[in-house]
């Protein structure tokens, strides 16, 4: 018996050595030679960099402060409102990463010192508008611990700020999905470690755990470690990974708790320690023309913001600035009420917002309810205006690039919407940002590029395979709604009328009262849309040309009514497949009687925004050759041109964007060979929006105008 014990106690010892052994440390880094060996090098372009130092006292990542670079290296990018606002910017994270793609349920403790923090001065969060990089580019981090890292749409980072003194938890899809106070001291040591098994996260600082975050949706399964430094100076003194104890805690109930929380220098609504959204307008530089929106607001827990709604009614007739005041909460815990006070800025009418968010736990979401109270002033002399309930701009909007890259960290598909019209029924039809509404027959239609919506009806966008983001309206409201979409990006007009001609007509001192509510779709809700929704489709086979950078043959075309992310040519111009410069196609501006008759109009185009519409940008070079390849027939008599509209990164005193238009002519009067028209632009680097129009104006004969070969194209 006793020999049996014996045996069992070396046998127990044995196994236990043995899985001491089967799982070593995955990895260790305590002195120069172990960090050279594990520990690889990117730049925020994720491309061998530095400055780097590795010493005895361990790894130091340095990384440079944005106002030092050359301007070479910021590629004439400038941290403006407007150069967020177009996805492009200057990634300043530097990052040293190590170990294997496969890692999946691991431990990294690391023990660092922040040496040099990291400025204040940069942008954060609501600081600029439709920056689905949502918070990657935070102002203020010192220093992130990537966990789960594949590559640059694909990571875990948490992150830390002495300047603020809080701890954030980013992950791709989600943007920040969790933030905790907690001071950081420059030149302490501290130790924090990170734990990731399954869809659990869990964090300690000095050994004492500050958060423990289960993923809800689109957890991230596998990836390396890293350490990343942004403008600062950190020094990492030991680094080591190890496999993870499973944690099999199921995943828990979600108890909302709401509050409205002084955040990173702005007001924002908080479910626990998740940012929901911020209160306020977008782009600082622009408070003084009051602008007002909930911006960066997430529908879903854990998932990246879908919508930016309005902070009250937008007008558009008499006035376009509107002051917020203070938020105040009314209610806060299970659900949350605050109301915002607006003013006219010449003092002639106010609104009242209130805004209700709650959770819903059939979408694991929230539902953001708002209600506008809106009253023009007694003898304020406005006897009518325009107003917009709501004037939404939506995210994740897959678009072509032209200077700029493709937004392609987003698990996108491309988008489509849904809407309950006035016979409310259900319709379903793709889109793009090239058409309107109006290339649809919806029920319901009360003007051009308008559509009317049921009563309790809604307007649903389907952004991803995983979101939809829905506006709905309600029942009781005064007025019949219906919706626009603005030709320059997926900005919808939630419009409080019936027909133009029945605008809401505010007199004095007679307020009106709107309600309106955003929420989210799951992926199931989406599929049973699709199958179920009345799907909307034309006969028509009219193609489209597509804009391609930087030459233009015009030979490659889609179907106008398809949903695309292509940016397309529009005008009044007909694809001609029999002539063309180098090939057989091109486009042609046909002048005769008929067509003069039918559109009323002497002049013929082709036109193409090439800027803003698509998020991308801004135009970098100093200057651009603008050229086009134009033929005419015996016929024609008059002018071609070449016009170019560009939008500059500055504002006037009223807060108008500045545009400056040029124009290059050519001179016809019968044949002319295949002959170029050149503009070469005289504006600054940093142009970040372009309207190009090719054209031509006949005298008085029926002639053609041929063009091919457009290219847009960088002189230095």
């Amino acid at each position: 018996m006793r020999s049996l014990l014996i045996h069992s106690l070396i046998g127990l010892l044995l196994a236990v050595t043995s899985l001491a052994v089967a799982a070593p440390a995955l990895l260790s880094c305590t002195n120069a030679e172990e960090f050279r060996q594990a520990f690889s090098f990117l730049d925020g372009y994720f491309k061998p960099a530095g400055p780097w130092i590795v010493t005895d006292q361990g790894m130091t990542l340095d990384a440079p402060l944005y106002k030092n670079l050359p301007e070479t290296a910021r590629d004439g990018f400038e941290d403006t409102p407007e150069t967020y606002y177009l996805q492009r910017y200057v990634p300043m994270w530097r990052y040293a990463v190590a170990g294997e793609m496969d890692w999946s349920d691991y431990t990294v403790t690391m023990e660092f010192q922040v040496q040099r923090p990291a400025p204040m001065d940069g942008y954060r969060a609501g600081d600029v508008s439709m920056n689905d990089e949502f918070m990657r580019e935070s102002s203020g981090c010192d220093l992130g611990m990537l966990l789960r890292y594949q590559h640059d749409g694909h990571y875990y980072q948490v992150r830390l700020s002495t300047g603020f003194n809080h701890l954030e938890l980013w992950k791709t899809w989600g943007g920040i999905v969790q933030a905790v106070p907690h001071t950081f001291d420059p030149g302490k040591t501290y130790e924090l470690a990170a734990t990731v098994s399954g869809r659990w996260i869990v964090i300690a600082v000095n050994g004492k755990e500050v958060l423990r975050y289960y993923d809800p949706i689109r957890p991230l399964d596998a990836g390396r470690v890293g350490v990343a430094v942004r403008e600062s100076r950190v020094n990492v003194s030991a680094f080591t990974v190890t496999p993870a104890q499973p944690i099999m805690t199921p995943a828990p109930a979600h108890t909302p708790t709401f509050s409205l929380r002084s955040w990173a220098g702005h007001t924002y609504v908080f479910d626990g320690n998740e940012p929901l959204g911020r209160i306020g307008g977008y782009y600082r530089e622009w408070s003084q023309y009051g602008e007002t929106r909930m911006v960066e607001v997430k529908l879903l827990r854990g998932y990246t913001p879908l919508v930016q709604p309005s902070l009250g009614m937008v007008n558009y007739n008499y006035a376009t600035a509107w002051i917020p005041g203070k938020a105040t909460a009314q209610r806060q815990g299970k659900d949350l009420q605050f109301t915002v006070p607006l003013t006219e800025r010449k003092d002639r009418g106010e609104m009242l917002v209130t805004m209700t968010v709650a959770y819903d736990p059939v979408r694991d979401g929230y539902i953001w309810e708002k209600q506008v109270e809106y009253r023009i002033k007694e003898g304020a002399k406005i006897t009518t205006a325009t107003g917009d309930l709501d004037d939404p701009y939506f995210y994740l909007i897959p678009t072509a690039p032209t200077t700029g890259r493709m937004h392609g960290y987003l698990p996108l598909g491309y988008p489509w919407a849904v809407i309950k019209a006035i016979d409310s029924k259900l319709y379903r039809y793709t889109i793009s940002h090239n058409h309107y509404f109006s290339f649809w027959e919806i029920p319901g239609n009360v003007a051009t590029g308008s559509k009317g919506l049921a009563p309790d009806g809604f307007q649903a966008l389907v952004l991803s395979p995983d979101a939809a983001a829905v506006m709905e309206v309600f029942p009781d409201n005064p007025f019949p709604s219906r919706f626009e979409i603005c030709s320059w990006g997926f900005d919808y007009h939630l419009r409080a009328s019936k027909k133009p001609e029945q605008e809401p007509r505010f007199y004095d001192d007679q307020p009106i009262k709107e309600r309106v509510k955003f929420y989210a779709w799951t992926a199931r809700e989406i599929e049973e849309m699709e199958k179920t929704a009345i799907l909307l489709t034309r006969p028509s086979e009219a193609r489209v040309h597509v804009y391609r950078e930087p030459v233009n043959t015009f030979n490659t075309t889609i179907l106008r009514d398809q949903g695309h992310a292509l940016k397309v040519w529009g005008g009044r111009f007909r694809g001609d497949n029999t002539v063309g410069r180098n090939d057989q196609a091109s486009i042609s501006l046909v002048f005769d009687e008929k067509v003069r008759k039918a559109t009323l109009v002497p002049d013929k185009s082709a036109t193409v925004t090439i800027g803003p519409m698509d998020w991308t940008g801004p135009y970098l070079a100093k200057q651009y050759r603008i050229r086009a390849w134009v033929k005419s027939n015996d016929q024609l008599r008059g002018t071609a041109y070449i016009t170019l509209t560009t939008t500059l990164p500055k504002r006037d005193e009223k807060g108008r964007q500045i545009s400056v238009t040029e124009q290059a002519k050519l001179p016809i009067d019968g044949v002319r060979d295949w002959t170029p028209i050149e503009l070469i632009t005289e504006q600054p680097r940093l142009a970040w929006g372009m309207s190009l129009i090719i054209g031509a104006s006949d005298d008085d004969g029926d002639g053609v105008l041929w063009i091919d070969d457009v290219s847009v194209e960088p002189v230095d």
